[in-house]
């Protein structure tokens, strides 16, 4: 009896060591960003408080975004404002490269809308080439 014991013990351990090997998360999942938002999206309207401004805005006179299949490059009066590698799309919310969520989305056609935490957002349109370049 005490030697069925012995075993029994033997075996809850191997099936709780393998339970936590398989558990494991090793974070291989695959990031990509949405199809959609691969290309170059140039500006046409700033959401402030949820009312829409025609550009130039302020001191934006022209911006857009580009997106390549892991970066992110955002343009304001056509100079680079800022890029990120490393970034992903994830149920319409895109994310920085550092996890956190950027904006969340939505594509109709060749409009993006793009909407910030708090009261800003942005709208624009799929362009083959910047109205800057």
């Amino acid at each position: 009896m005490t030697n069925k014991k012995i075993w029994l013990g033997m075996l809850v351990m191997v099936l709780i060591f393998g339970m936590t090997v398989v558990g494991c998360d090793d974070d291989t999942t695959t990031r990509t960003i949405d199809s959609r938002l691969i290309g170059k999206w140039e500006f046409n309207k700033i959401l402030v408080n949820e009312t829409q401004y025609d550009l130039p805005y302020g001191e934006m006179n022209s911006a857009g975004y580009e997106f390549s299949s892991s970066v992110f490059t955002s343009y304001m009066n056509g100079s680079v404002a800022y890029s990120y590698q490393g970034v992903y799309t994830e149920n319409n919310t895109f994310y920085a490269q550092n996890g956190q969520a950027g904006f969340t989305y939505s594509i109709s056609g060749s409009k993006l809308t793009a909407n910030f935490a708090g009261s800003f957002g942005v709208i624009a349109n799929k362009v083959s080439k910047f109205s800057w370049e």
